[in-house]
C-alpha cells in the first residue's frame, strides 16, 4: 500500500475522498481486500471505518470529523500477505 492521501473540497459540505495505491507483490492474481482505519489520538489507537473493500478509495464524512486532526491507515491483504500505509496527520475541514 502506498500514496495514501485525502482530497477535501473545503466549504462544500461534500465528503472528502481517501485514496491509495495497492498491488499484489507476489502477483498471484488474488484480489486485494482493504481495511481503512482512523486515529484521532496521533496513532496510539485506530478504529476501523471500512473493511473488505476492493476499491482503492472511500468517502469520508467531513461533518463527522470536522476540525479534527486525524491519521488514516490502510491495510491491504490478498489473504496471505499484508501491507500497511498511512497518511500524515490531516486536519478535516
Amino acid at each position: 500500500v502506498s500514496n495514501v492521501r485525502i482530497e477535501q473540497q473545503e466549504g462544500t459540505g461534500q465528503p472528502a475522498v481517501l485514496r491509495w495505491a495497492s498491488s499484489d507483490p507476489d502477483s498471484n492474481d488474488a484480489e486485494l481486500s482493504h481495511t481503512v482505519q482512523v486515529s484521532a489520538d496521533g496513532g496510539r489507537s485506530f478504529r476501523t471505518i471500512a473493511s473488505g473493500t476492493t476499491r482503492r478509495q472511500i468517502h469520508i464524512d467531513v461533518q463527522k470529523y470536522a476540525r479534527q486532526r486525524l491519521l488514516f491507515r490502510v491495510i491491504a491483504t490478498d489473504g496471505f500477505l499484508t501491507g500497511t500505509a498511512q497518511t500524515d496527520p490531516v486536519l478535516i475541514r
